[in-house]
């Protein structure tokens, strides 16, 4: 999908200091995607954000698990410092972009969370909606690629660090830490972006 021009975008943020924690994000994600976990928040989505029927279907299947990853990451029982609250923000931040671009939605970020916000008073919303917004389409790709590389480099180091590694999820997690690297070919040239400065943290 083409980049929404009408979405403010700020170049300068970095939106990359979430990437140690991706074991963490993961695993949260593999529970959202599943109805039985996130239609419990059906009632904080009731809102109607475009007249295509297959879009607005989208988008509120997007809030849904949004939902679910934000009480994940900010249970009511549970307050977070101020530094790992940027972190997650800037994640969740990511993940909508993210969701937004691979459905294609034309709905601009900032918007959804104020949307969100005029649903549901939670502070998380409103930070949300003040400080962050639209990621263009080719900085979410790449961010994703990263997303992914972290992860299987992640998971390669736990199993090699057991006391048996299995050698084939070894070369498993190996194959596609490689896959994920080659997409990164000419991205690399600027040494002064997040994206690279990230990227040789690994």
């Amino acid at each position: 999908m083409d980049d929404n021009t009408e979405c403010p975008y700020d170049s300068t943020k970095n939106r990359y200091i979430f990437y140690e924690h991706t074991d963490k994000y993961m695993e949260y994600e593999k529970n959202c995607p599943q109805e039985n976990h996130y239609n419990q928040y059906e009632y904080k989505c009731k809102f109607q954000l475009s007249n295509d029927e297959k879009e607005q279907m989208n988008i509120i299947t997007i809030c849904k698990r949004f939902h679910c990853l934000l009480d994940k990451l900010f249970p009511l029982s549970t307050k977070h410092t101020n530094n790992n609250e940027y972190v997650d923000l800037e994640y969740l931040n990511y993940w909508l972009n993210y969701e937004l671009h691979l459905k294609g939605s034309s709905i601009c970020p900032k918007y959804f969370y104020q949307i969100l916000k005029s649903m549901d008073n939670n502070d998380i919303l409103s930070e949300l909606s003040k400080n962050y917004g639209y990621i263009v389409n080719e900085e979410v790709k790449n961010m994703y690629s990263l997303y992914n590389l972290y992860y299987y480099y992640n998971e390669m180091n736990k199993d090699l660090n057991r006391d048996t590694p299995i050698e084939e999820t070894v070369m498993v997690y190996a194959n596609k830490c490689v896959d994920e690297y080659q997409k990164f070919e000419g991205h690399c040239s600027d040494t002064t972006t997040n994206f690279l400065y990230c990227f040789n943290c690994l």
